[in-house]
């Protein structure tokens, strides 16, 4: 068995090593690296209990081979290839001797992170890819495509053909981003190939003709692809799965991830050190299913976000059913809605589908998200696309799909919730937050958010924006500079300027970074739970951020973002959080000027009196780590001269 791809900066390849396979022969072809100087591919072999078997120096443009004892490892075992530094372009074939499959699982993105390439081989010109794709007991697989441009189907470019086992009655349609729908995508273009029927499960055999050159394959099931005709893996064993209230409230959606030692390196999230758990998401009906590997063993470990207590069981794959009870941990109060600001699915630089970014926000125990794949001017199809498969999936009371596009100029980054934007690529930030300022309607609220304005549009800090509606908090990996940002919001409000924080997780992957980690929460009060109301929420600051306490601030009665005319201010504060809090922090105008000792609890409601008060406060809970981090963030409050 063999398989020929092109490695942009990182892959992963499997094997599954049967429990009679005693031996086998990883065989290389490493084509040159297309960067000058000595860095070269790294070539690494994982057992699937962890043990690391280095493929010493492959030899460029020549086979290298290697024998391994399995010793009883039987499972799936990876062979991740690691790009040198800089990132860079290498083609390579691997083939297997013995007793052992060699195959691919891909994601459903084709464009970016995680993304598996393939081309023609320059090692012996063979221009016919086929492979046999095991496909479970479901009833849809959708492959998604990056392909040149050339037209798919005729007598022109690569031809697909999808043939189903003997016995699977199935339709098959094409669903394409070309210029017939879209005046974009020169080079390359977005297809995916959509099979539906009663039950799809069997080998299938996916054949790609005339492969000229280089092309990206994605699925959105789960489902393997191997380099030759009768796989040694047996069909994966169906599990269904039901999740709901501990109480008998009722069913409702949840994550689980599943993990067994046969299995553990098969699930990877395109970057070193991120292998993830099997995920698998249940419904709002809380039903959902997992395909699991015959004679193995999975620890299974369910949450619904961090307002839910995990639960853990044990399941084997002879098993028909798994039931969980879900507990709550957090109880949010009526009126207040959480949901993830910052979001990306495959048709940017994501990895998952848009209605797989939906099951796994309602999983997430969210109540809403903006969906804000990358897009500049006019040239936005893939955003307009992620919009048009994940909006019939919103139920406006029950979960909501903000539509967005994280407007991706060369200097900054902005989302614009609830909408896109109007103007150009090359235009400034200024004339963005106009542009948007001026399209909001009452009708069709609108807003924006700069976002990781120390990340993307550092250059711009200094400059005097007018009229900013919200900034993104927290959206960095160094704790220096989150505070750096938050201290950078603080100024702005000092120098008079109402902006607003939100927050969301900005992932690109739903297993390796979970929607909704953290959250912003707005209050709806009485009014019912749409687009428009949230972004309305957003907008006017009646709101708080969080990634693990519930944070409930009042001045005199009042919410986050009123104005009220007073010097002497009452505070309440009321909190629930998941983890240890050291400290809830009132902020008045940059500055702690009272803080309630919670000692390491995690509830807590307390009051205070401020007299002579002005300009603007705000609460923050903090955890109780020797270096005390933000668990919750209200917007402030301001105080208007009587």
């Amino acid at each position: 068995m063999f398989v020929e791809g092109a490695l942009f900066r990182r892959y992963s390849l499997y094997l599954y090593v049967p429990p009679t396979t005693r031996t086998f022969i990883v065989a290389i072809y490493d084509q040159a690296d297309n960067i000058a100087g000595d860095g070269r591919t790294s070539f690494e072999l994982w057992s699937p209990a962890g043990r690391q078997i280095s493929l010493d120096n492959p030899i460029r443009d020549s086979w290298s081979e290697y024998e391994v004892q399995v010793e009883g490892r039987w499972g799936v075992w990876q062979l991740r290839v690691e790009a040198s530094s800089p990132p860079c372009r290498n083609e390579f074939v691997v083939r297997t001797i013995g007793e052992v499959d060699l195959y691919v699982k891909p994601e459903p993105c084709v464009s970016y992170r995680g993304a598996l390439s393939f081309s023609r081989s320059q090692l012996h010109g063979d221009s016919l890819h086929v492979f046999t794709v095991q496909v479970p007991d479901v009833q849809r697989l959708r492959l998604n495509f990056q392909l040149p441009s050339a037209p798919i189907t005729g007598n022109q470019g690569m031809v697909v053909a999808l043939e189903p086992p003997a016995g699977v009655a199935a339709r098959q349609r094409w669903v394409g981003m070309n210029r017939d729908r879209f005046d974009s995508w020169e080079a390359w273009r977005i297809e995916y190939l959509e099979a539906t029927g009663p039950s799809l499960e069997g080998l299938w055999r996916l054949t790609l003709k005339n492969v000229s050159g280089l092309y990206h394959l994605g699925v959105e099931q789960d489902v393997r692809f191997f380099f030759t005709e009768s796989p040694l893996m047996p069909q994966p064993a169906r599990v269904e799965i039901f999740t709901s209230m501990d109480d008998g409230s009722g069913p409702l959606a949840a994550r689980l991830e599943l993990t067994s030692t046969q299995t553990a390196r098969e699930h990877y999230a395109g970057f070193p050190g991120s292998e993830t758990p099997y995920v698998v998401f249940t419904d709002p009906k809380g039903s959902g299913e997992a395909f699991l590997l015959p004679d193995a063993t999975y620890h299974v470990s369910t949450s619904r976000g961090f307002e839910f207590e995990r639960q853990s069981a044990s399941l084997s794959s002879n098993s028909k059913t798994l039931k969980v009870a879900m507990r709550p941990k957090l109880r949010n109060r009526p009126g207040w809605y959480g949901g993830d600001c910052h979001s990306h699915s495959l048709y940017s630089d994501g990895s998952f589908t848009p209605v797989q970014v939906v099951e796994a926000a309602r999983g997430e125990g969210l109540d809403w998200i903006v969906l804000s794949d990358h897009g500049a001017g006019h040239d936005i199809p893939t955003v307009l696309k992620a919009h048009e498969e994940a909006l019939p999936y919103s139920e406006p009371g029950k979960f909501v799909v903000i539509p967005g596009e994280e407007f991706s100029a060369s200097g900054f980054h902005a989302n614009v919730i609830n909408g896109t934007a109007k103007v150009l690529a090359t235009d400034s930030l200024q004339q963005l937050i106009n542009s948007i300022r001026d399209a909001d309607t009452e009708e069709q609220p609108l807003t924006l958010a700069w976002n990781h304005p120390l990340g993307h549009g550092k250059e711009l800090v200094g400059a005097d924006l007018t009229r900013l509606p919200l900034v993104e908090l927290w959206n960095t990996e160094q704790p220096s500079e989150e505070l750096e940002t938050t201290r950078l919001w603080w100024s702005w409000l000092g120098r008079g300027k109402q902006v607003f924080a939100e927050t969301g997780t900005d992932s690109h992957h739903r297993a390796a970074n979970p929607y909704g980690h953290r959250r912003t929460y707005v209050y709806l009060g009485d009014t019912p739970l749409t687009a428009a109301n949230i972004v309305r929420a957003l907008r006017e600051g009646r709101s708080f951020l969080s990634r693990g306490a519930l944070l409930y601030y009042t001045l005199n009665g009042e919410l986050p973002g009123s104005t009220i005319a007073t010097s002497r201010i009452k505070i309440r504060v009321e909190m629930d959080s998941s983890i240890p809090v050291g400290r809830i922090d009132i902020v008045g105008n940059g500055v702690v000027v009272w803080s309630f000792d919670v000692g390491g609890g995690e509830h807590f409601t307390g009051e205070t009196t401020i007299d002579d008060a002005e300009g603007w406060y705000l609460a923050q809970v903090m955890d109780a780590g020797e270096e005390a981090q933000p668990l919750a963030m209200s917007n402030p409050i301001f105080i208007e001269s009587e």
